[in-house]
Formats: C-alpha cells, structure tokens, sequence
C-alpha cells in the first residue's frame, strides 16, 4: 500500500467516525493527500527535505504589511544578550569582600529583619545552623540561651499566642520533632513529656503537669 493510500484509508476512517480525528488533523490530511495524489511517485518521505506547500499559510495582502511595518516603526531589534569569552573569570570568584558585606553593607539593618511569614531574624553568621546569608530565627536563639546548647534541625518551635514576632521566653515552646509540634496543635495532652526540650510556661488547656 502507497503511503497516498494509506492516508486516503485514514481519512476515509475519520469520516466514518472508526476513530477520532480533529478538524485540523483532517484538513492536514487532506492536504497531504492531495499532495501525494499529484505526486504518487515522489518518495519525500524517504528524503531529508519535508514537502512544500503542505503547510504554507495565506501570505499577507499588501495592506497587512503596511501596517505590520507601521507598527514596527521606533521599535528597534532588542540586542543580542552579551557572551563571556570562553575561560572567562569574574572578578570577584571565590573572593569574599569583607568591606562590602555585614555592617558595612548599604542594606545593612542592624542584623535584623522579619521575613516574608512575620518570623524575626538575626544575623549569627557563626552559628553552626544559619542559612545561606548568615541568619537565623531569633525565637530558636532565646530558646538556645534558656537550654544552654544548641536547637538541631529537626527540632521546632511554638509560639503560644501565635505571634510569630513575639519571642519571649515564657512564649515560647520547643518539641524534638515536627510530629510532635503538628500534635500539640490539636490536642496539647497527647504530647509525651519526653518530646518536649522547653516549656517557657504551663499550657491552661492541659491537664499535665510537666
């Protein structure tokens, strides 16, 4: 069977409603099934170039291209982004600059900021668990100063009032783990007291005397 056939039989199956074909895929058929009947000797599809004339669109009526360049005009072609030459070193690669950073920094805010969720932060680029830019949640330092070492990872925090900027000693709570933290959301008694690393005072819903 010719690859002419083959399309014919598709369309005809189409039509039939042997399978689903969309409009735009029949008309696409179509068209390449004219093609191929005027030129059932031509094996394209065997080739490296694609037909022509099967997908070509109306070309533009003069008045199209008027306007086109029209509306083209004092808009010049945006220029071409810049490429670094190849082995090309920044100035600045692996070089930390002290005179432009911390204290020294025209962003520089005390090292203090409250971040997009309402938590404060404080600048301790020396603690062993800041991020990326040097800060960490001042609610975990109060907690850590009350404990007398260090609040790992996975260990979380609770604030009473749910005042995410009120860090208080006595506002704040501090479970080993998330399960933990999520459970005494909803019920505070079904918390074991071998879950919780520091209470700054007595929940007035639990009857638990920690």
């Amino acid at each position: 069977m010719t690859y002419s056939n083959k399309f014919d039989t598709l369309i005809t199956s189409a039509r039939e409603g042997l399978f689903y074909c969309p409009n735009l895929a029949q008309s696409r058929l179509r068209r390449l099934s004219r093609f191929l009947a005027d030129n059932r000797n031509a094996p394209f599809l065997l080739g490296v170039e694609m037909p022509k004339g099967i997908y070509k669109h109306k070309p533009h009526s003069e008045e199209t291209k008027r306007k086109m360049s029209i509306s083209h005009k004092g808009h010049p072609k945006p220029p071409k982004a810049y490429k670094f030459p190849k082995g090309y070193i920044p100035w600045n690669k692996g070089k930390k600059l002290p005179q432009y950073s911390g204290e020294n920094s025209f962003s520089w805010k005390g090292g203090k900021r409250i971040d997009s969720k309402g938590y404060i932060r404080i600048y301790q680029p020396s603690h062993p668990f800041c991020n990326c830019d040097g800060y960490i949640f001042e609610h975990r330092l109060v907690i850590e100063k009350q404990i007398g070492h260090y609040l790992l990872p996975m260990e979380h925090c609770h604030h009473f009032n749910g005042i995410r900027d009120d860090n208080r000693p006595e506002n704040l709570m501090a479970f080993t783990n998330k399960s933990a933290h999520h459970r005494f959301h909803f019920n505070p008694d079904n918390v074991k007291p071998e879950e919780i690393i520091f209470r700054g005072r007595k929940n007035k819903h639990s009857q638990k005397n920690y």
